[in-house]
């Protein structure tokens, strides 16, 4: 007998009374669904939460916990991934979708899964300790599809500030800044714990 492990997704659809339909019909004891009409903002966290599993996974290696079995520091990789669900929060909306949508499922949910594992994972994992984006992507990750870059070259489009104002809170993307660095620049990981958002 095979076990059902739990899963719950989202499905998006601008007409609600469909999306509510199609997850009665699939919806089971195990397999769990909820339904939103901001598709705009489903399909931008599909997108944004692998370009940001990549400065949350760094913060796992970039200051290891020697006290830990596995290494990780989990103090900064907490702090990250709040900075990572604020931002996308900030890119949905900028996009024309909803903030609360990084707030569920398909933002920090999905967000939490990718950070688990996965290509972008293992990425950001090596930048933590040092190395650079060509340097994994020549090695470990070497003819493997990691979309978090292809985001980065997208996201730099959208000039992202770097520098928080009060004018425009909405222009305040330390993390994607540092990530889009080292992606795009070629430089090692570095992110500025002073620039983040303290809630």
């Amino acid at each position: 007998m095979v076990a059902t492990a739990p899963t719950a997704c989202i499905y998006a659809c601008e007409d609600i009374s469909v999306a509510e339909q199609f997850a009665a019909i699939m919806q089971t004891d195990y397999y769990r669904l909820s339904v939103t009409t901001d598709v705009t903002g489903v399909e931008a966290c599909a997108a944004l939460k692998n370009f940001y599993a990549i400065g949350v996974s760094a913060m796992q290696t970039r200051y290891p916990d020697q006290g830990r079995a596995d290494g990780q520091s989990k103090n900064p990789t907490a702090a990250v991934f709040t900075q990572a669900t604020l931002e996308m929060a900030r890119l949905c909306k900028r996009l024309g979708g909803q903030t609360t949508t990084a707030f569920g499922l398909a933002g920090l949910g999905d967000l939490h899964v990718t950070v688990g594992g996965g290509r972008n994972s293992r990425l950001g994992q090596g930048l933590g300790t040092g190395r650079t984006v060509v340097e994994m992507l020549s090695s470990e990750l070497f003819g493997e599809t990691v979309e978090g870059v292809d985001t980065a070259r997208v996201l730099a489009n959208m000039a992202l500030e770097k520098q928080h104002t009060d004018e425009d809170p909405l222009a305040y993307f330390p993390l994607a800044s540092a990530i889009m660095d080292a992606v795009l620049q070629q430089k090692r990981f570095s992110l500025d714990f002073s620039n983040l958002i303290v809630q």
